[in-house]
């Protein structure tokens, strides 16, 4: 359980209902909700969601009962649940180095590479999100600003304005809300979709409480789901923000926002400004166990973006912001991964590794709790995998793999990562990993260990040790040794799988510099302010910054700059050219563009007309750019999403786009060029504009409105029309001998009928200053006085099932010397000859007096409905199954009616069966009476489910049991075993789940097997087993709880010091279970000590030129006194005399 709420501290976000907390439980086993329930009623509780992909429950029960609740044998884990998720909030391209990737020689834009995005609401349907089929909204609902911005980081096109272009501008994205169960739907939706990345911009509604143990730093359920889920989807990268908490807490430490983000096996992104200074609300690290988060910076402050309302744009800052653009950038390379390796899928740690590796260091020197390892570096991230780099592999507990590499002489940078996607965890684990590999870097005997931080101290810089709880790890060594190095993977601690899978990378940087932009194929505006950005390494003095206008002719000095700086802003000059370059230059270090950009203004003022006397066209006008010779006109192509030059060497500032299609909406930019520089502009904002429909704009004449039949000599009777778009007169006419009185020249005339008027039209026609539109006509027939309307009333008849359809026949009476008419409408409408129904339904017919002599009709019609209600024969729905075990039901429903009468006596229409049976029911609607068919209900008894064990369920490993279920027609245990007996050699709970011949099953109660740990004896020597007489050594055997030795000896260690010869020794070691193992035999032997004389062969004293022979006793090896080596040495001279020794 976790500690706060075990200490009774309940969150308010986990109290929905008065007296009550809601929690999510962890199971020791997938168990079902049926299976389950019964325990939790008895505590109280109430299943609110069954999560058995990650074998968790969310309960709703009493803030009594939480212990209990901890107490059921089936419960693992239990804590309150997560408090709910709420929004955390392009320079970017360069500053991340995308745009290298995107318009180089690579032309990365994320091709084929599907991206999920989950945020507080689907997102909008922006054209930057063209062409169709390359958005998909998963869970509708209305468009949000927050998830459209991000979005639009990730994958937008810029169609409209071209600054907001985002990382993989041809990606597909999949677009979740996160109101629900996100690793749920991930565990669904990333398979489905194939969804290589993810970006989740949101943190929890809860606030950071600033301490080490605070419940948005821990490893819990929502963590450890996120690590199942990407466990489960390998290639699958999940990227987070780190959150906007910064404020809260001293430094901004400590304030990681939840939702998941203290998982393992994801990437945390921190918010850095374009200058790369670290955001002041950017949520720092470290998580409960010590771990980096975030792992890694982007810019997330200022970006602009798609936005609401549809094809709006906005300004947003935050991690929010960040976290999008490190997700757009990392499919980027996926897309780099699968062009190098026949089209493969790389594992998610893989591209976790080489962002993290290829990022530039940034804030405290190596690795700190602010900016992770530092701010992404796309294109060094990419290179790493263009030169293989990297390798994949795996490594067993106990075992290491080695990579040999060189560093070549003058190297300014070494930089190793080791990445792995760690098992998960049990909830609330401190530390959470699982299995521990560590990485050295090896020159000769020189070792380097990887950086670690102190979670303790955050603000300190990382220093190097073996790193213990982290699953990435990194070694940097500036201006390495000219040589060979080793780089060792070991598995210091595979405690889950035969081995781990893990990614390793490294990156040997030569002193340099880099230009990034401009890098060629650019177009600026004089005057407008750039940010000249490249990468350097190795580079020790002053920088030089300078442009040059004629190629790399001469160059003119823009700014002088610091070794560590790598961004500075250039005020583009007043120039026309097309082979502008930039350089920097540090003592012999040097890089330009890559090839040349252009300096020209970009078109402004572009506007649309659909004002033409044709239709299918639109008229564009711009304002004149300086030194401009020519325009080139541009319209979107929606399939492709391409601009098309429409119109090109325009010499003025107006265009007109012909053959388009009426009203359809166009899209359009106007380039400026100079023919003579070859000076192309950068593309300004495009612009819509629909399609003219011909007559200068002016839309199509609709209807006349107004009486047709003029019956007498009526007066001021109204004619309009709805006002024409574009129109500024309106010229009407009317039938011969009639006149208008009001209103020519504009939308509403009336019209006067004097005697001797005769029948005609009333026409109209719009105009404006040079174009008139199509004329209508409206007949006019002259008749006389008023009719009286008919009478009549409506008919209804119902159709009892079996009888014959009844015919209908509408009727209505007229005054004589008039006529009845029937009509299908109230007004207008066309004449009916026989106003008849003969089939079940509702038709309304109208009924008109028409003058036999003047043929005017009544002004009203009369109308008159016939109905004829079909009644359906009685019948019978089943909720369901029909046939179901003991203790279900089923509900029957009949068919609407009247009245209801079963044969079991009930008088309502559905009734609710738990008793087999044959079910009817009578069905009386009106006069007419049905009995439906039977329905049979059966029901099957349940079976009882029982455990047998063969033996004690107690044991020592490598012993079993076997545990045999009740006799059924098959069986599920907890193990996912489906045989009647099973036989365990683990410990742990089992049940079995019995199904009969009729489909019905039963859950036994739980029967635990423990199996006590016997590993086998070892003896530790703590020197060498054979040693000379008065030496010793000591025999320590492996932990137990008692030890008997072959001598008899009943410690752990033992000390051996004779005698002399050959000893065997071995232990027996008792654990505490009681499991006894033996160990092998270790043999020590004591060697006796040699005794050492001199013989001389004559006196010892003796005159020249005599001498003597010293010879020392038998042995293997001598060293005399005076440095010989043999047996026997010969002394003579008078200056050898003195005492020996061998």
């Amino acid at each position: 359980m976790h500690p706060a709420l075990y200490r009774g501290e309940i969150p308010p976000h986990a109290i929905n209902q008065f007296g009550y907390v809601d929690v999510s439980v962890i199971t020791y086993e997938r168990i079902s909700a049926t299976a389950v329930a019964a325990s939790i009623q008895t505590v109280g509780g109430t299943i609110l969601a069954d999560v058995p992909v990650f074998k968790t429950f969310r309960l709703r029960i009493p803030q009594t009962a939480v212990q209990m609740l901890a107490g059921l044998p089936f419960v693992q884990w239990v804590e309150a649940i997560d408090p709910p998720n709420v929004l955390e909030n392009l320079p970017g391209r360069t500053l991340h180095r995308v745009n290298v990737l995107n318009d180089g020689v690579r032309n990365l834009k994320g091709d084929d590479i599907n991206i999920g995005i989950w945020d507080g609401g689907p997102v909008d349907q922006h054209l930057d999100f063209s062409p169709a089929g390359r958005l998909t909204i998963i869970e509708a609902g209305a468009a949000i600003q927050h998830a459209t911005h991000c979005a639009g980081t990730i994958t937008g096109k810029g169609i409209i304005n071209p600054t907001a272009r985002g990382m993989a501008p041809n990606a597909k994205l999949f677009s979740w809300n996160f109101n629900g169960d996100i690793q749920s739907e991930m565990t669904t939706g990333v398979p489905a979709n194939n969804l290589l990345v993810s970006s989740h911009s949101y943190g929890s509604s809860s606030s950071p409480n600033c301490l080490i143990d605070g419940p948005l730093l821990t490893y819990n359920t929502t963590a450890r789901n996120t690590d199942i889920v990407l466990n489960t989807n390998s290639n699958h990268l999940q990227v987070h923000s780190a959150g906007n908490s910064a404020g809260v807490c001293p430094n901004g430490y400590l304030t990681i926002t939840g939702s998941g983000k203290p998982a393992k096996n994801n990437l945390v992104v921190a918010n850095i400004t374009s200058a790369e200074a670290w955001s002041s609300s950017s949520s720092s690290g470290p998580v409960q166990d010590g771990r980096i988060k975030p792992e890694i910076s982007a810019m997330g402050n200022a970006v602009f973006s798609t936005s609401t309302p549809t094809n709006a744009y906005a300004t947003l800052s935050g991690t929010s912001m960040a976290a999008p653009g490190v997700a757009g950038s990392s499919a980027l390379l996926y897309q780099r991964y699968k062009q190098l390796n026949g089209n493969a899928i790389p594992p998610s740690t893989l591209i976790k590794n080489i962002i993290c590796n290829g990022a530039q260091d940034l804030g405290n020197p190596g690795p700190d709790y602010k900016f992770g390892f530092g701010r992404i570096n796309a294109l060094t991230s990419v290179r790493i995998l263009e030169d293989n780099r990297y390798a994949l592999n795996s490594v067993a507990n106990g075992a290491f793999n080695d990579i040999g590499i060189t560093v070549p002489a003058g190297t300014a940078r070494l930089k190793v990562m080791l990445t792995w996607n760690d098992p998960a965890a049990t909830a609330n684990a401190n530390p959470s990993l699982i299995n521990n590999l560590d990485l050295t870097v090896s020159e000769g005997a020189n070792v380097t260990l990887p950086w670690i931080l102190d979670k303790n101290n955050p603000a300190v810089n990382a220093t190097r040790a073996v790193d213990n709880y982290s699953n990435i790890e990194q070694v940097t060594i500036d201006n390495p040794t000219a040589g060979s190095y080793i780089l060792r993977v070991s598995g210091t601690a595979v405690t889950t799988g035969p081995n781990q899978p893990y990614a390793i990378s490294w990156t040997i940087d030569q002193p340099n510099i880099e230009v990034i932009y401009p890098n060629g194929g650019e177009s600026f505006n004089p005057g407008s302010s750039q940010v000249i950005t490249w990468d350097n390494a190795g580079v020790t003095g002053n920088q030089t910054v300078e442009y040059s206008l004629n190629g790399g002719g001469s160059w003119t000095t823009i700014g002088t700059v610091a070794a560590n700086v790598t961004r500075l802003t250039w005020s583009v000059p007043a120039a026309n050219t097309s082979t502008a370059l930039v350089r920097v230059t540090s003592g012999s270090l040097s890089d330009a563009s890559d090839a040349n950009f252009s300096i020209i203004g970009t078109p402004t003022g572009l506007t649309g007309s659909n004002l033409s006397c044709n239709a299918g066209e639109v008229i564009l006008n711009w304002t004149a750019v300086t030194n401009a010779t020519h325009y080139d006109v541009y319209r979107l192509d929606p399939v492709t999403t391409n601009f098309n030059a429409v119109g090109t060497n325009i010499s003025g500032t107006t265009y007109t786009v012909t053959g388009l299609t009426p009203s359809a909406t166009y899209w359009f930019y106007v380039i400026a060029k100079n023919t003579t520089t070859g000076a192309v502009s950068d593309r300004p904002n495009a612009i819509s504009v629909s399609a003219s429909t011909g007559g200068g704009g002016l839309g199509t004449v609709g209807p006349i409105t107004g009486q047709q039949v003029i019956c007498g000599t009526p007066s001021g009777v109204p004619y309009s029309i709805a006002a024409v778009t574009g129109a500024t007169n309106y010229t009407w006419s009317v039938p011969p001998g009639a006149n208008i009185a009001s209103g020519q020249g504009t939308t509403n005339i009336t019209v006067n009928y004097p005697a001797g008027s005769a029948n005609g039209n009333v026409s109209v026609f719009a105009s404006n200053s040079s174009c008139q539109s199509n004329t209508v006509n409206l007949a006019i027939t002259i008749g006389s006085a008023s009719v009286p309307s008919p009478t009549g009333s409506n008919q209804t008849a119902n159709l009892c099932p079996g009888d014959p359809v009844p015919t209908l026949t509408a009727t209505a009476t007229v005054p004589p010397g008039y006529t009845l008419i029937w009509y299908n409408a109230a007004t207008g409408g066309t004449t009916v000859a026989n106003p008849t129904l003969s089939a079940p339904g509702t038709v309304t017919y109208y009924a008109a007096a028409r003058d036999n002599s003047t043929l005017c009709e009544s002004n009203t019609r009369t109308a008159i409905t016939l109905t004829i209600n079909q009644v359906p024969p009685a019948s019978i729905t089943a909720s369901g199954p029909t046939t179901f075990c003991q203790g279900g039901s089923v509900t029957l429903t009949a068919n609407t009616g009247g009245s209801y009468l079963w044969s079991n006596g009930a008088t309502t229409q559905a009734i609710t069966v738990a008793a087999a049976g044959s079910y009817t029911v009578q069905v009386t609607t009106g006069s007419c009476v049905s009995t439906s068919p039977a329905t049979t209900v059966t029901v099957n008894p349940v079976p009882t489910a029982t455990i047998t064990p063969s033996g004690p369920t107690t044991f020592c490993q490598g012993n079993a049991v076997t545990l045999t279920a009740s006799a059924a027609s098959s069986y599920l245990w907890s193990n996912g075993a489906t045989t009647q007996a099973i036989t365990v050699g683990t410990s742990g709970n089992y049940t079995v789940t019995v199904t009969n011949a009729a489909g019905c099953s039963a859950t036994s109660a739980p029967t635990t097997v423990t199996v006590n740990a016997n590993p086998p004896a070892v003896i530790t020597a703590s020197g060498p087993v054979t040693f000379c007489n008065g030496g010793s050594v000591t025999l320590t055997a492996n932990s137990g709880v008692s030890y008997l030795w072959s001598n008899g000896a009943t410690t752990q260690a033992i000390t051996v010091s004779g005698p002399l010869g050959a000893t065997n020794y071995s232990v027996q070691v008792t654990q505490a279970g009681g499991c006894v193992s033996s160990s092998g035999t270790t043999t020590v032997t004591v060697n006796p000590i040699p005794t050492a004389t001199i013989t001389a062969s004559g006196p010892t004293t003796f005159c020249e030129p005599n001498n003597v022979v010293l010879t020392a006793s038998a042995g293997s090896s001598w060293l005399w006194s005076n440095g010989a080596t043999t047996q026997a040495i010969t002394v003579s001279s008078p200056a050898a005399s003195g005492n020996y020794t061998v």
